[in-house]
């Protein structure tokens, strides 16, 4: 059956449910292992006061306001294409069909869950609803944890790690999943949402913690990725980042001044990876639409595909390293309509003619603005994102740009990290003209996704003496 708010409060006012809590809440003794009671032990006494730093910047210089466009100093026929192999357009890969629904579990009891606009049966029962403190604490946390270590929340936990098999979410995604559970029984932005969620990642062997101010817990995340623009703190001999990430869009952790402890479970180690490797699933939502852009005085229109849902969960995504958004995946959608469009379009062309195509494309197919006139914060863009929105920046182009190249040529490509702008480099099998950079003794030439009009070679001016990062980037 489907259980409502309102039964669940009920079960907190029924004697029956508060004589068994009172029972539960007795039994500390009966941990379900001894690791439990070592860190329930360890929560009552071991906090400490810290203090959260400002989120780190990941580039201070702003992006450039508008695109430059790329103007011959002197009228002349256009050199020949340098000589260089044809380029040989990979087949697809074969992906095995997306099964959204999970198989259902049986439970005694479920509950609705919303997520990203779909709605989840979870296996929730009221007795899963416990007592929070109004004004929390290190007592209360600890007891907290013992209670929920009596709970049976093993089918629970086990539903979740279906869902998020069959959705493809990552643990960021799975991170949110438990939160909209704990929603559903604690509240929206409730600190019993929070402490179910700190346990129930901590029993998914995530090194998850909390802190607690004078109002409110905070949870508490390590990355295996450097975050951005997220207050956070630093534990441990390895100093590892634990990030104050917001669970809804939007949302601060209010104050700087914390406390929390420095200890970890034994069996909660791993750190969350925001890698993407698969794009979410939800509701199999997609949507069409018609880029166009010109090549050697051509119009070209490319009739393409992108997930809603991967704009739905992208859209508030913690900002990350770049590395994160150029290895990011792309919607099954998105991926089959950009291939099929490209495919003829790059037939018997060489690897130059057919890079400077895919760079036409990033450069005119989409209008320009920065982050802060578009979204009003700082926000790197995966590729359907970038399919999706009308405008798009330095950032995002370089990372359609890069999947392209590396989907459609099988090149090998890096980002080359500026101040104030990001653009990429291409690895070609013969000896192309133009500006270059050296990456592991292997010669990368500059292709500008940004600088309009501009084909292999050519460095924005601005650029041209400036030595950037490089952004290496996995195999595909």
């Amino acid at each position: 059956m489907t259980l409502l708010a309102a039964p669940l409060l009920r079960a907190q006012e029924d004697p029956a449910f508060q004589a068994w809590e009172q029972a539960e809440n007795k039994k500390f003794q009966e941990f379900r292992d001894a690791n439990d009671r070592a860190f329930y032990d360890f929560l009552k006494k071991e906090w400490r006061g810290v203090e959260l730093a400002k989120g780190m910047v990941k580039d201070p210089i702003p992006d450039l306001p508008k695109p430059p466009v790329y103007q011959p100093t002197v009228t002349k026929e256009p050199a020949p294409t340098p000589a260089a192999p044809p380029v040989v357009v990979p087949p697809p890969p074969n992906k095995e069909p997306v099964a959204v629904e999970p198989i259902p579990q049986p439970s005694i009891e479920e509950a609705d869950v919303k997520y990203f606009g779909t709605t989840l049966s979870l296996p929730i029962t009221a007795a899963m609803r416990l007592r929070v403190a109004d004004k929390p604490g290190k007592e209360s946390i600890a007891d907290f944890f013992a209670s929920m270590s009596a709970m049976p929340y093993d089918e629970l936990l086990l539903a979740t790690k279906k869902v998020a098999e069959a959705r493809h979410l990552n643990d960021w995604g799975y991170c949110l999943l438990l939160h909209a559970a704990g929603e559903r029984i604690y509240g929206p932005s409730s600190d019993g949402a929070a402490l179910f969620t700190w346990y129930l990642m901590m029993k998914s062997g995530f090194d998850a913690r909390v802190g607690f101010s004078t109002s409110r817990v905070i949870l508490l995340l390590p990355g295996q990725e450097r975050l951005y623009g997220v207050m956070y703190f630093s534990f441990g001999a390895d100093q590892r980042r634990y990030y104050a990430v917001p669970l809804h869009a939007g949302t601060t952790p209010g104050e700087s001044q914390l406390y929390s402890y420095e200890g970890t479970h034994p069996s909660a180690t791993r750190p969350l990876r925001f890698a993407v490797e698969r794009v979410p699933v939800f509701n199999n939502s997609v949507a069409e639409k018609t880029l166009a852009f010109t090549f050697g005085g051509v119009e070209h229109r490319i009739p393409l595909q992108y997930s809603r849902d991967a704009v739905t969960f992208f859209e508030y995504y913690p900002q990350t390293e770049f590395t994160v958004y150029f290895d990011g995946s792309i919607s099954d959608g998105a991926a089959s309509t950009l291939y099929n469009a490209f495919k003829p379009l790059l037939a018997g062309r060489n690897e130059v003619e057919a890079v400077n195509i895919l760079l036409r494309f990033s450069q005119t197919a989409f209008g320009y603005k920065v982050d802060k006139e578009l979204f009003g914060r700082e926000k790197p863009m995966f590729p359907d994102e970038v399919l999706y929105y009308d405008y798009s920046n330095c950032k995002d182009r370089a990372i359609l740009f890069a999947y392209l190249v590396r989907r459609l040529t099988a090149l090998e490509v890096v980002g080359l990290d500026y101040p104030g702008h990001i653009s990429t480099a291409v690895r070609f099998s013969a000896n192309v003209p133009g500006d270059a950079v050296q990456v592991r003794g292997k010669r990368f030439v500059i292709c500008d996704p940004t600088y309009t009009n501009a084909d292999a070679g050519m460095c924005m001016p601005q650029f041209q003496n400036v030595q950037p990062s490089i952004i290496t980037l996995r195999k595909p």
